[in-house]
């Protein structure tokens, strides 16, 4: 592998944005679905999409962003909290941009980035502690 590849994969701020920016595909690619197709106002959707997000998220971000060793019975309870937290500011912050007016699509572009932020501090600091940090290491 690429010396600065590896160097830049070794960094958990990198892998969680690699890992983000595969929950966000899956929560964008839910979101058009549900409006576009299946009528589902917007703002449901937004909520269930963020949802299906949060899924993939764990499990990526256990594994391969953090390289957690800590147990599922702690890790999953405050991700899942973490998840209601967010899920709560989704929802707050994607009904404020919407109701003045932006297109569901930068309303929850927006929203996403604030989130992202929110998320990472936490799960780094918080949810998945007792990471395997070895593992890091060049």
């Amino acid at each position: 592998m690429n010396g600065s590849f590896h160097k830049l994969l070794v960094n958990p701020v990198t892998r969680f944005l690699i890992v983000g920016a595969a929950a966000t595909v899956t929560q964008f690619a839910i979101l058009i679905v549900l409006v576009e197709f299946a009528n589902v106002p917007e703002i449901a959707a937004s909520v269930l999409s963020y949802g299906g997000g949060a899924v993939l998220n764990y499990a990526l971000n256990r594994s391969f962003t953090f390289r957690s060793n800590a147990a599922h019975r702690t890790a999953v309870p405050r991700f899942a909290l973490m998840v209601i937290t967010g899920l709560t500011l989704n929802t707050l912050i994607f009904t404020l941009l919407h109701s003045v007016g932006l297109y569901y699509i930068l309303a929850q572009a927006i929203t996403t980035l604030t989130v992202l932020i929110f998320n990472y501090t936490v799960a780094s600091r918080w949810v998945f502690v007792g990471q395997d940090r070895a593992r890091d290491e060049p």
